[in-house]
């Protein structure tokens, strides 16, 4: 049987789930998935290849899990959707490249200022010109953590963890992902 528990991505988005096993029953936390308006739901291990998930609407939906990663969710409607498991190592590249800014600090006439993130191989870049400062640069120390210097900032560099479509910075500051329709 798969392991449930941990962090699941729906269809190669970049969002995730995070499941989390207790006895035959189990939680999946949609909470990064908020903005499609997804709630959490709630579900029971049927036996080792089977799931039943009752999503937020009520929906009892069949779930079929595929070694050795894998979770086929088929719908009421007959629609398939594929789950895969979070795998290590990080792909650092899919997982933090994108726009990004600090929780809360977006006007309420719509978008503000964004850093821009981009990853090659274990190197960071942060384009910060839309806040008029120049570009930070770090690099990746593990699976969960990275270094950033920000050299207009008198603190060498400060270290943060990426979780869920948020990083957590070594001052307390949080920046969330940012996604532009268009």
């Amino acid at each position: 049987m798969i392991d449930l528990n941990g962090e699941w991505k729906f269809q190669g988005d970049t969002q995730s789930s995070l499941i989390s096993v207790s006895g035959s029953t189990f939680k999946v936390d949609n909470s990064a998935m908020r903005i499609f308006n997804i709630g959490d739901w709630a579900g029971v291990i049927i036996d080792a290849s089977t799931v039943a998930i009752i999503d937020d609407s009520g929906r009892t939906v069949t779930g079929k899990l595929e070694p050795p990663d894998t979770m086929r969710l088929i719908w009421p409607s007959g629609d398939a959707t594929f789950w895969k498991k979070f795998e290590k190592p990080r792909n650092w590249e899919a997982d933090l490249d994108g726009f990004w800014d600090a929780m809360g600090n977006r006007p309420p006439e719509g978008p503000g200022p964004t850093a821009r993130i981009s990853v090659s191989g274990k190197s960071i870049t942060i384009n910060m010109s839309q806040y008029s400062r120049p570009d930070a640069h770090g690099s990746i120390i593990d699976n969960f953590t990275f270094s950033v210097n920000f050299p207009d900032d008198p603190t060498p560099a400060y270290t943060a963890t990426l979780d869920r479509g948020r990083i957590s910075w070594s001052n307390g500051t949080i920046w969330k992902q940012v996604f532009f329709e268009g």
